[in-house]
């Protein structure tokens, strides 16, 4: 009985151990998270593809001289991106590792990761931070108003004058009124043109409100700015000088022209476009004036009447004489040619065309009779009416053709001023020591032939008939020729 009881004590003791032991072993499969394919990696590093171009970002899309070039990178820091160009002096290292531009254009730079091995290479427009500033006159009254213009935009970023604010360091002196300056006062004013884009790009001018008493100074007689192709102006200066004591320029050859210098000053419209007239006086150069014209469009000019009454206006010029004497070539035309003292025929016909403002495509500016045949003959404006040097050609002469006489090894040649049934009536220079009016028969034997040039077409021809009419007193302008070139 003893042996069961102790047989059962020692089972359930054994049986209890087990549970108990059973309990505390975890089970594996305790507080597990059920399978997830998409949280399997939940704690591992991000797996990035590998990086194959630089990114570079301008803070600008334009800089100007002066400024630094700044820019950022997703790619990585700054410090660990070198810059290289093959322009030199485009940009310049400084001290603290950034680069300041300092030249303008167009220019590719390239932006390097040696880490990486990556590189990047960007165009990069630089442009000036300043430019010249263009004004009608930089010397004005008071009262009077000067455009503030600019010069040329071709080296900044702004387009036009109205990207800039126009400001004056004395407005006691001058007002703004747009981008005019009036004069109020006598003194110096700094205009300055400041952009509204960048203020970094500026520039400022100095103009100066005179005093006509004591100030030199240059304006259009009518106080006009702008002229047409073929207008003349007349040109006004304070002070009491004399013109030809004054050395005239112009910027621009190919627009206005000097057509009068010598009692009073006349520019005249030669071509569309802008420029400056200018003056200094040849003993003191520090008196000096400009004035900024504007020529567009052309006015319709009857430039054979312009070139007959221009030559006429010289009818009684005679050359110089020699200390005995003797007739010596000497005379303004050739002082304008630059050959004095030499036959000035030609010399005088290129005279009058040049200051009638004809463009010298149309006729050549010719000292020899010979050389201006040919190169007339070369354009296919020459008449060889003898067929002496080229084909015969009948020709009936018109107003404004340029008749070439040679005869002998001898040369001549002059303006038709009109021509009828029998006669031309010229106007000529170097014959008989002077400038006059000629009626020669269109028969005679020493007229080669014509230049026909090719005038700017007019609506109406002004008719040149009287040169070679009866005046009141009975007299006639021209004298007559009859035979040869006996008054040569």
């Amino acid at each position: 009985m003893k042996k069961i009881i102790l047989f059962i004590f020692l089972f359930t003791l054994l049986f209890t151990f087990s549970c108990k032991k059973k309990s505390d072993t975890p089970d594996k499969n305790q507080d597990k998270e059920p399978i997830n394919d998409s949280n399997t990696n939940q704690d591992k590093e991000p797996q990035n593809d590998p990086v194959t171009e630089l990114d570079i970002q301008l803070s600008k899309d334009y800089y100007v001289i002066g400024e630094t070039l700044e820019f950022s990178s997703s790619t990585t820091t700054i410090d660990k991106i070198n810059i290289s160009f093959e322009t030199p002096n485009i940009l310049r290292l400084l001290d603290n590792g950034s680069y300041r531009v300092q030249r303008s254009g167009n220019y590719p730079i390239t932006f390097t990761c040696s880490e990486l091995n990556l590189t990047k290479t960007i165009d990069v427009n630089f442009y000036k931070n300043n430019f010249e500033i263009d004004t009608t006159s930089d010397y004005i009254l008071k009262d009077d108003v000067c455009e503030i213009r600019i010069y040329s935009f071709d080296s900044i970023y702004e387009d036009k004058i109205e990207d800039f604010v126009l400001s004056i360091d004395k407005p006691s002196l001058a007002s703004i009124d747009g981008y005019n300056i009036i004069g109020k006062d006598f003194g110096d004013v700094t205009v300055t043109l400041t952009s509204k884009l960048n203020p970094v790009v500026k520039s400022s001018h100095v103009i100066k409100i005179c005093n006509p008493e004591t100030d030199f100074m240059i304006k259009p007689h009518n106080g006009e700015k702008e002229l047409c192709v073929g207008e003349t102006l007349a040109i006004d200066f304070t002070l009491d000088y004399d013109i030809t004591d004054f050395k005239w320029q112009t910027s621009n050859k190919e627009v206005i022209r000097f057509t009068k210098y010598d009692t009073a000053l006349e520019i005249t419209g030669i071509g569309v476009g802008t420029t400056y007239i200018s003056c200094y006086l040849k003993n003191n150069p520090s008196i000096k004036a400009s004035y900024y014209l504007k020529v567009n469009g052309f006015k319709d000019v009857d430039y054979i009447d312009k070139l007959i009454k221009l030559a006429y206006g010289e009818v009684g010029t005679w050359e110089g004489k020699d200390e005995y004497g003797n007739y010596n070539n000497v005379q303004k035309y050739g002082e304008w040619y630059n050959n004095n003292g030499e036959p000035w025929c030609a010399t005088f016909v290129s005279w009058c065309w040049y200051h009638a403002g004809l463009s010298n495509d149309l006729l050549v500016k010719y000292q020899g009779c010979t050389a201006g045949m040919q190169w007339a003959h070369e354009h296919g404006i020459f008449h060889d009416i003898k067929g002496d040097y080229y084909e015969k050609e009948d020709y009936n002469p018109k107003s404004g053709d340029i008749v070439i006489f040679l005869s002998d090894g001898g040369s001549h040649t002059g303006i038709v001023g009109y021509s009828d049934d029998t006669y031309i009536y010229t106007i000529e220079g170097n014959r008989s020591n002077r400038v006059d009016i000629w009626r020669i028969p269109k028969n005679q034997s020493k007229i080669t032939g014509y230049i026909s040039p090719k005038y700017p077409e007019v609506e109406t021809r002004i008719d040149q008939s009287w040169l070679k009419n009866e005046m009141k007193d009975g007299k006639y302008l021209w004298t007559d020729v009859t035979t040869g070139l006996s008054t040569l």
